[in-house]
């Protein structure tokens, strides 16, 4: 197995509890299955991820905050203005998907294929708002590395790819059958994303990091 895999391995296996936690709040607020657990969710999820990747980076990083209140303390602001900017630059080609593909049977597959390439492109930026606790900086450095390290960069560009294409399918199995055992698929298919999300997000750093002491 290749190094970086097993690294990016076992630092996300240490935090599997939160992981599966992580897993299921994201597919209750992506399915809109209840809008009364919408919003709780949504902070619970966001929280999480913030402590996942916090948890990360404490590992690989000496001397970063390693306990919960640390990490959102540490991290939470530049996480949330990382979010709103991205969010909002990446509304453009989403609202232009939702614009030209006026049926549903062509919106979905190309509104997943959307996503994907913009969760592509980011892959750096979230290890650099962590490492440097920035949001701007961090977004312009993580989009030129990728950049500059496209070949090194293919098989986590993989992974985030089969990591939004089965999101996109769990949610459409859901909102298709909307039945007990898709309950039991989207619920089983949001934690099977969340784990590739953060090992995703621990072979980037990892490769940051390598880079980083060797030049």
């Amino acid at each position: 197995m290749d190094r970086q895999l097993k690294y990016a391995l076992l630092m996300v296996y240490s935090c599997w509890p939160l992981i599966i936690a992580a897993g299921i709040g994201l597919a209750i607020v992506t399915s809109g299955m209840s809008d009364v657990l919408l919003l709780p969710m949504g902070i619970a999820t966001v929280s999480l991820h913030i402590i996942v990747y916090g948890r990360i980076i404490s590992q690989a990083v000496p001397g970063r905050p390693a306990t919960n209140w640390e990490i959102l303390k540490e991290y939470s602001r530049h996480y949330l203005l990382t979010a709103v900017i991205t969010g909002v630059v990446f509304l453009v080609p989403r609202l232009l998907v939702a614009r030209l593909a006026s049926s549903t049977g062509i919106y979905y597959p190309a509104s997943i294929g959307v996503h994907a390439a913009l969760s592509m492109l980011t892959i750096y930026v979230w290890p650099l708002v962590f490492l440097r606790r920035s949001s701007v900086g961090a977004i312009l450095a993580g989009v030129s590395y990728l950049w500059s390290n496209l070949a090194a960069s293919v098989w986590i560009l993989v992974v985030v790819s089969v990591t939004q294409v089965l999101h996109g399918v769990g949610l459409l199995v859901f909102r298709t059958y909307l039945s007990g055992w898709s309950y039991a698929v989207l619920f089983s298919i949001g934690v099977v994303t969340a784990f590739l999300l953060f090992m995703s997000f621990a072979a980037a750093l990892h490769t940051l990091l390598s880079n980083r002491r060797d030049s």
